[in-house]
């Protein structure tokens, strides 16, 4: 049985201010603010807010597709190596980069690969 106080809290709360966030053209905490006028209880949990950040943070880039981000790209990734740290396994290697590798590489295209470190 779910206690009543949990209800609608963090992922109610979440879509709401993501909401606000693109109709109004606000940042997460000002959104946050006019919810908590009806409902002072609500508390997205802090990867949500993380997430409304990032959304906030890119919503004037033209971007179709939230995957062409490359700061949402980061934070995919970022949460991937921690589930894998926390479960005792490798993180999964595949990024976005790769699949365009692959693809100019199909295409005949010259592909320049450098380490990230030394460049």
């Amino acid at each position: 049985m779910l206690c009543q106080s949990a209800v609608g809290k963090s992922r109610s709360a979440t879509i709401l201010t993501a909401y606000l966030i693109y109709k109004n053209k606000i940042p997460p905490d000002a959104a946050l603010a006019i919810i908590r006028e009806v409902r002072p209880m609500v508390e997205p949990n802090s990867g949500f807010m993380e997430q409304l950040q990032l959304y906030y943070d890119n919503l004037d880039q033209a971007v179709v597709q939230l995957d062409e981000v490359p700061a949402y790209q980061r934070y995919l990734y970022r949460k991937e190596v921690e589930l894998s740290t926390a479960a005792g396994l490798a993180p999964k290697v595949e990024h976005y980069a790769e699949d365009k590798l692959g693809g100019a590489l199909e295409q005949g295209e010259n592909v320049e690969l450098r380490c990230k470190r030394c460049r």
